[in-house]
């Protein structure tokens, strides 16, 4: 990451995890009275829910947003173009 772009990086904690793993370890004592130590907790909701950090990825600060916006105002057409070419390639062998 070059130094203009390292000034606007956004880190966005990793500890909605932990807190969701908190919250569930008060629930089951509240709702269901039990206590459950935080690795068993851990171990559940990673493990057999599979709960895992959904985290968006970082946009590069020198993107072109004009650029991009072509891109993605193209895609479609561009893919259709595409689609056609791999069919007719495929209808010839």
């Amino acid at each position: 990451m070059g130094r203009r772009c390292f000034g606007k990086a956004v880190t966005k904690p990793r500890t909605w995890v932990s807190k969701l793993r908190s919250t569930v370890q008060q629930w089951l004592a509240e709702a269901m009275g039990v206590e459950a130590e935080y690795h068993a907790v851990y171990q559940m909701t990673r493990y057999r829910l599979k709960a895992k950090l959904k985290v968006a990825r970082p946009q590069n600060c020198q993107q072109d947003s004009q650029q991009r916006e072509a891109f993605k105002k193209n895609l479609a057409e561009d893919l259709a173009v595409l689609s056609q070419y791999v069919r007719q390639v495929h209808q010839e062998e």
